[in-house]
């Protein structure tokens, strides 16, 4: 009955919590939220704010602090009497719009050797469904050091974006493509395969500066779809028909791959490769165009007064041994040079076509 009862837990007085002191704000600060809020109230009550104007410091001022930091007089940093004083070119109003370099990086003149004469630009010509890392990856290490080299991307091939249609893939249309970006000077040409038939046609337009010549595992022929190209036109049509995967599992069934794989395990694999090419379906036509075109006559090839090396591959059925000896037989001055087959051991086949390349070049 005394005793009284605990107070609500509403009528409890709460324990002050320990609360830190806020770090004084900088005075700069303050008094721009205080001029932003009292321009608030002022557009609330629709009065008229006073803008002052912002403080610009002396010419002079400036001038003088300039110098001290060492401005120098045609840079943007120096005071504007001094930068007035700099040189300006005339604009013209009617000039004309930047246009493309017309001499690209890869067909600019080379430069000038100390001793007078211009640098010789080695050029390397890729196969049929290849680019230009396929001869840049096995001949430019057997080129001498330093050589200046230029190696395009046929049409349909590698990073080229044209394709066109059968008159542009016969293999003077494309010759002529690579004659026009080739640099000027003496030439050292070296092709692999269809790269050879394409410098064998450069060398046929007599108005080249070639010095020499280098044919790695020549195919072409004098005849127009020879015997070994005649499964790249199958392949072709296959994809243009029924697409890469498609077309490839149809390739497999033919008896062009049964003889290939049964010739040459790797050159098989380098046909099945032709399905998986960037753009394989685009770029069919190249497979079905390019082999029906001969790469000489008997007369243009014994016309060919330059110094050249046949480098032939053995048990290479794309690439036979007996086209290497048909070009040997009829380049006026050639060399035959033979290298082992792909299928005994790729490291001996690179070595030994590399040192094969340094020879025909030292000759």
């Amino acid at each position: 009955m005394g005793a009284r009862p605990p107070p609500h837990r509403a009528e409890r007085r709460a324990v002050p919590l320990r609360t830190r002191t806020p770090p004084p704000r900088h005075p700069r600060r303050r008094r721009r939220d205080r001029r932003h809020a009292r321009s608030r109230r002022n557009q609330d009550l629709e009065q008229p704010v006073e803008v002052r104007a912002p403080l610009v410091p002396a010419p002079d001022l400036v001038a003088a602090v300039r110098a001290r930091r060492r401005a120098h007089p045609a840079r943007l940093g120096a005071p504007r009497e001094l930068r007035a004083r700099r040189p300006r070119a005339d604009v013209h109003l009617d000039r004309p719009r930047r246009q493309p370099d017309p001499h690209p990086r890869g067909a600019r003149q080379p430069a000038a050797r100390a001793d007078g004469p211009p640098t010789v630009t080695f050029v390397l010509l890729h196969g049929l469904g290849g680019d230009r890392r396929q001869p840049m990856s096995l001949l430019q290490p057997a080129l001498p050091e330093g050589a200046v080299v230029f190696a395009p991307d046929v049409r349909a091939h590698g990073t080229s974006t044209l394709i066109g249609s059968a008159e542009h893939f016969t293999l003077d249309a494309l010759a002529g493509e690579v004659a026009a970006s080739l640099p000027h000077g003496p030439l050292t040409i070296l092709g692999i395969s269809m790269g050879a038939a394409l410098a064998l046609r450069l060398a046929l337009r007599g108005d080249l500066d070639i010095e020499r010549l280098v044919f790695v595992r020549p195919a072409f022929t004098d005849r127009p779809l020879p015997a070994n190209l005649a499964a790249f036109p199958v392949m072709g049509a296959l994809l243009r028909d029924h697409g890469a995967r498609r077309a490839e599992k149809l390739f497999r069934e033919t008896d062009y791959f049964a003889e290939l794989e049964a010739a040459s395990p790797l050159g098989a694999e380098g046909a099945i490769e032709q399905f998986k090419k960037p753009e394989a379906v685009a770029r069919a036509l190249r497979l079905i165009e390019i082999p029906r075109h001969a790469a000489f006559t008997r007369e243009e090839i014994a016309s060919v007064d330059l110094p050249a090396t046949v480098i032939a591959a053995e048990r290479d059925p794309v690439h036979p041994v007996s086209v290497a000896e048909l070009w040997h037989a009829g380049l006026p001055h050639s060399v035959l040079e033979r290298v082992p087959a792909r299928d005994d051991g790729m490291r001996d086949y690179v070595a030994t076509t590399r040192a094969a390349v340094s020879a025909a070049l030292a000759r």
